[in-house]
């Protein structure tokens, strides 16, 4: 038979022996199910500490958490490392004398202006005898009011960083150095995707030469600098470099704020993923190299006196006329002149207004000739013209036209009036002549024989 104090069989009359049992039996249940929750519940939170302890220490940056007093309450593994010291040797210590080994907070200290104003601080310090240099980030810890109890630094270790930005900072300055430091006027453009330019900058030789300050240039496009005509003659020369995709060059002349000057500009491709992004440009001003070579030029070509050509450049162009008839089959006539009675000239009136006669004589020439006629002095008082595409009839009426201006038209020298005349020998091109020495001398004949008939006349040579 079953005992009064056990349980019948069944849902039902288990369930009533549970509902009749004494009070004391459900306040035990209630305790063991209260204790069990604290169980899990500490049990969590122990996985929890494990959890956060694990994530703490696996950090890379170094962190400690301080106090309000600035006393150190923790710090992870990576920390421990970078001081040198446990976890024991920290514990209630104060942060700045581990760091920075000093007696009292750093100057600008973060942890104290957060204390000041409640928000999180960065804070870079160097700290020389760990070669490091620390980017802190000093945020601030609350309590259940809101109030301030302490404060978690986190330190990164920015060495390296540090290190690649001063080697960084040492390449640019040398780059300034070099870009400001040369003698060529240098300046960089930016390539657009649209197929244009913009200025990016200039050095200062480039300003001083181009009058074009940097702030007169930056973000500005060849037309908008410098006017639609111009600088669409700029931005050919610079897609030209962008589609030969390798250093160009070339001279320029420019009328620019710092005046009007020639340049040789050099432009080298930039290239970033394939394509010219930039282009960097190096202009030398060789405006005074143009004009010595010019006055070099001028000097082997011209006569001083005169300005027309001098016998050796007229020599030259003689043989050139020579073979240019020859090879087309023209002709051309070559006169011959000089002034009649010069020396009387001289005696009369000096040798300073002989040489206005002569430099009258020269603005003679160039008045009565045609722009194709060629006039040159070949010493003294004697001048010679080529007469292009001219056979002896026509440049015989060219030379007595001459002739009569010349006779009509008196030197002024100072106060004095100075009347003169010239003789004039006349010879024209013939298939057997190929010398010019030879066409100079039946010319310099008939000048001779003009002399010689009473001067003041023109006179032809036959020749064959």
């Amino acid at each position: 038979m079953n005992s009064p104090e056990a349980p019948a069989r069944g849902l039902d009359a288990g369930t009533d022996w549970f509902m009749n049992k004494p009070f004391e039996t459900l306040e035990l249940v209630a305790r063991v199910k209260s204790m069990l929750r604290i169980q899990r519940t500490e049990q969590a939170q122990q996985e929890s500490d494990e959890r956060y302890r694990m994530l703490f220490n696996a950090m890379t940056d170094p962190i400690m958490i301080l106090a309000k007093d600035r006393t150190v309450l923790e710090a992870n593994e990576a920390m421990l490392k970078l001081l040198g010291l446990s976890q024991d040797k920290i514990l209630g210590q104060l942060y700045f004398c581990l760091a920075h080994k000093t007696e009292a907070p750093v100057q600008d200290c973060p942890h104290s202006r957060m204390l000041l104003d409640g928000r999180e601080h960065l804070h870079e310090v160097s700290i020389p005898e760990w070669e490091a240099h620390l980017l802190v980030k000093v945020t601030p810890l609350h309590d259940d009011q809101g109030q301030i109890t302490g404060s978690i630094h986190v330190a990164r270790d920015v060495s390296l960083l540090k290190k690649a930005e001063k080697r960084l900072k040492m390449i640019f300055d040398e780059y300034e150095r070099i870009f400001h430091g040369t003698q060529d006027a240098m300046f960089l453009v930016e390539v657009l995707e649209n197929g244009t330019f913009r200025f990016m900058r200039n050095n200062r030789a480039h300003q001083t030469s181009t009058g074009l300050s940097l702030d007169d240039l930056r973000g500005k496009t060849p037309q908008e600098l410098l006017g639609e005509e111009l600088g669409a003659t700029i931005s050919r020369n610079y897609m030209n470099c962008v589609q030969a995709g390798k250093p160009c060059s070339y001279e320029e002349g420019l009328s620019l704020p710092g005046g009007k000057k020639i340049w040789r500009t050099t432009l080298t491709p930039v290239f970033e993923n394939d394509k010219v992004a930039y282009i960097v440009g190096s202009s030398q001003d060789i405006t005074q190299r143009k004009l010595t070579e010019e006055k070099l030029r001028f000097l082997a070509t011209t006569d001083e006196l005169t300005g027309l050509w001098n016998r050796r450049h007229f020599m030259k162009v003689l043989e050139q006329e020579i073979e240019r008839t020859r090879r087309y089959g023209q002709t051309f006539s070559l006169l011959m002149l000089d002034i009649d009675h010069f020396k009387t000239v001289n005696d009369n009136y000096g040798h300073a207004a002989g040489d206005q006669v002569l430099q009258h004589l020269a603005g003679l020439l160039k008045k009565h000739l045609r722009t194709v006629d060629l006039p040159g002095r070949l010493g003294g008082e004697e001048f010679a013209v080529i007469l292009p595409q001219t056979d002896a009839h026509g440049a015989y009426a060219i030379a007595e036209r001459l002739r009569s201006g010349i006779e009509r038209s008196p030197a002024q020298t100072g106060k004095t009036v100075v009347s003169f005349a010239v003789s004039i020998g006349l010879v024209a091109s013939q298939s057997s002549l190929s010398d010019p020495d030879v066409i100079l001398k039946m010319a310099d004949d008939a000048l001779y024989q003009a002399k010689r008939a009473g001067r003041n006349r023109t006179v032809v040579n036959p020749g064959e």
